[in-house]
């Protein structure tokens, strides 16, 4: 059955609802436009209620578009019944303040077709199955818009503006498919208890203090597919220690804070994207955690771009960040696990602040300013990282547990440690940077098994007082100059190998140690100069120069194996006990040096074994042979003690004084070479 329902007809609420209730079931209500005065609607039997559009009836210069059904009751208009489709239909109040208006909808099996709702607030009691499509919704400053009380329903392709809770749902069932919400001060969506669903299908939501509130919610069922938010001044919320799982978001565009998970929380993100947040893309607080999958958090301003605290965990992995400054902050005794996550483009990659407890386990950071900041994190803290180009790799400040297995790359300084702090570098590679490892006052550097590489200035470069290094087992390689060591550096080295370097060691602060250090092809081996002094054993190969030393001080066991020189002293101390020099063109060139003293010295096989001038030398054992010349001096004086020449001659010009101490040497000629010795 159909009826024409028109407004001069049906004036009150009573002609409407008797009209109703003396209709037959599926009956179809064709209201023509103009505003008609219900309190409610009570139906018992399936209808459909369209309204006819001014337009359609050829109607010039009408009142009305299409129909209003205007509350007649000072705040209430309710709608109870099933099986019912309204359709083309404007539901308002008038009479009263749309604030203090609400309409309440009860029963099941209802739909709402391209219809017009200007309430304070719709409520939903236990309502089934309800539908809106094609619908407009507006609440301007309404405490609440769309209120849902153990009720199930569906929004498709509606908008949604104003409202100071666009949204409540508390034991109820709410999907939104297509919509797009404008909101104001307040939030869009609230979540209320763990009995709630929410389902977000490619739906736009902007321009709320808070879009989606998560409160007291427990494992809630909540689904989110190409879900877009932007213009908010957070996007997601969840609190009181609610337990969230969401994926497919995508939090865009100026949004203040994208996600905010505190008060004893659990936010599960995955396969989302949070990016160009003014302030942070992350935040977690008040003892929260928040999980993090596959996501891509991108961020353009200079605003950090993540800080967890207050002992916050974090847990993260495959996911990008790029942008931010810095890209993720652990601060306050927070807790994070980051794994396989990159960094990007940020103006600082990582900070982990006091007390913190932070496990990385192959992130990479590239063309970050600072790659990393550690200030003085919990031991507990456990960091591994690639890191690629930049200004500073990782800046320490205060004691910091052990860094391993990481690759730092192409930084003015790989690692940099502030005042008074202190790190472990373990299997690490630190290659093409201006400085590996930098060094200030009073801290400490603890290297094992790392490896140095292709550095422009230095390795290693101790420029200021009381810097502590313990090297154990690096590995220099290619580098200007692998460790430079002054004002009062005190650094030991025990089985390093320093290879194919300008200069291997260099040397001018007082009290620095090398332990059992190899030089292999280097320029210069090992350098010290003024008030330099080096204790231990070096061993170089095949270095153009194994040790140079002016006006410092050697202490050390030597040996030089086809050097070009092994050993060139200049104004310098030399005080060996063993000293050996094998096939070098020159074993040991010794200028203007008044402090030599060798207990034993072996010269090997060299073109020439010693070669003084103007210089003072105590040998004690010495073993010579050498294929011309073992020992020349010019103006110089050398005792030696115990001295057995196989090959060779000792040449002394007249101003020289070369004299074998008396103690059982052999002087012999042998073949066609001649000694010459004047006392």
């Amino acid at each position: 059955m159909e009826y024409i329902v028109d407004r001069e007809s049906f004036k009150t609420s009573e002609d409407i609802q008797t009209l109703f209730e003396e209709s037959e079931p599926n009956s179809i209500f064709f209201f023509t436009p103009g505003k008609y005065k219900v309190s409610s609607i009570e139906l018992t039997k399936p209808c459909h209620i369209v309204g006819i559009d001014a337009e359609s009836m050829e109607e010039e210069n009408p009142e009305h578009e299409i129909p209003l059904f205007v509350s007649s009751s000072d705040f209430h208009f309710s709608i109870m019944c099933n099986d019912i489709i309204f359709e083309n239909i404007m539901f308002t109040f008038t009479d009263r303040s749309v604030i203090e208006a609400s309409l309440m909808i009860f029963g099941s099996n209802i739909i709402f077709r391209n219809c017009t709702f200007g309430f304070g607030s719709i409520i939903f009691e236990q309502a089934e199955d309800v539908l809106f499509e094609n619908c407009d919704f507006s609440f301007g400053q309404t405490p609440q818009g769309l209120v849902h009380n153990n009720s199930k329903v569906l929004y498709k392709n509606c908008a949604m503006k104003g409202g100071i809770e666009c949204i409540s749902i508390l034991s109820s069932s709410v999907e939104i498919e297509y919509c797009q919400f404008v909101g104001g001060p307040g939030c869009g969506i609230v979540v209320k208890d763990s009995e709630s669903t929410l389902f977000l299908i490619q739906t736009v939501m902007s321009k709320y203090d808070t879009a989606i509130v998560f409160q007291d919610v427990r494992d809630a069922k909540v689904e989110f597919a190409d879900t877009i938010i932007n213009s908010c001044g957070v996007a997601i919320l969840v609190a009181n220690n609610s337990a969230v799982d969401v994926a497919d978001l995508i939090i865009h565009e100026s949004s203040r804070v994208g996600i905010m998970v505190m008060t004893g929380s659990t936010l599960k993100l995955k396969e989302s994207v949070v990016k160009h947040c003014f302030s942070l893309s992350l935040a977690v607080v008040e003892g929260s955690q928040l999980f993090v999958d596959d996501c891509m958090i991108h961020q353009h301003v200079a605003q950090g771009c993540y800080i967890m605290n207050s002992n916050g965990i974090l847990n993260m992995k495959n996911t990008s960040v790029r942008g931010g400054s810095p890209g993720v902050r652990i601060t306050d005794t927070g807790i994070a696990v980051l794994e396989d996550v990159s960094f990007d483009g940020c103006h600082i990659g990582l900070v982990v602040d006091e007390d913190s407890t932070v496990t990385t386990k192959e992130c990479r950071i590239v063309e970050c300013k600072t790659a990393v900041v550690l200030r003085e994190p919990s031991p507990k803290s456990c960091f591994e990282f690639d890191l690629f180009s930049g200004s500073t790799g990782i800046h320490i400040s205060g004691r910091v547990p052990v860094i391993k297995q990481s690759m730092i790359s192409n930084f003015d300084t790989g690692v940099y440690l502030s005042e008074d702090s202190e790190v472990e570098l373990n299997d690490c590679i630190i290659e093409a940077c201006r400085v590996a490892v930098l060094p200030s006052k009073n801290s400490k550097l603890v290297s094992s098994k790392c490896k140095y590489t292709y550095s422009k200035v230095a390795g290693i470069l101790a420029r200021d007082a009381l810097f502590t290094m313990d090297s154990i087992g690096d590995r220099f390689i290619h580098n200007t100059t692998g460790l430079l060591l002054s004002h009062g550096a005190n650094v030991s080295v025990n089985d390093g190998l320093f290879e194919e370097e300008d200069v291997g060691i260099r040397v001018n602060a007082v009290s620095s140690s090398i332990i059992n250090a190899t030089m292999n092809k280097c320029k210069i081996g090992v350098a010290v100069d003024a008030k330099g002094e080096i204790n231990g054993a070096i061993t170089a190969i095949e270095c153009e120069t194994g040790i140079v030393v002016d006006k410092g001080t050697v202490r050390s066991d030597i040996v030089c194996d086809n050097c070009s020189i092994g050993v060139v002293c200049e104004y310098g101390t030399v005080d060996v006990k063993k000293c050996s020099l094998s096939e070098c063109k020159c074993g040991m060139r010794c200028m203007k040096s008044s402090g030599m003293h060798f207990d034993e010295i072996n010269i090997n096989k060299c073109d020439t074994g010693i070669v003084t001038d103007e210089s003072i030398i105590t040998i004690g054992v010495s073993n010579f042979d050498s294929k011309n010349f073992s020992l020349v001096g010019a103006k110089s004086t050398v005792e030696v003690g115990r001295m057995e020449l196989r090959h060779g001659m000792i040449l002394a010009d007249d101003e020289s004084s070369i004299s074998t101490m008396g103690r059982g040497c052999t002087h012999k000629q042998l073949d066609t070479y001649t000694i010459a010795i004047r006392p």
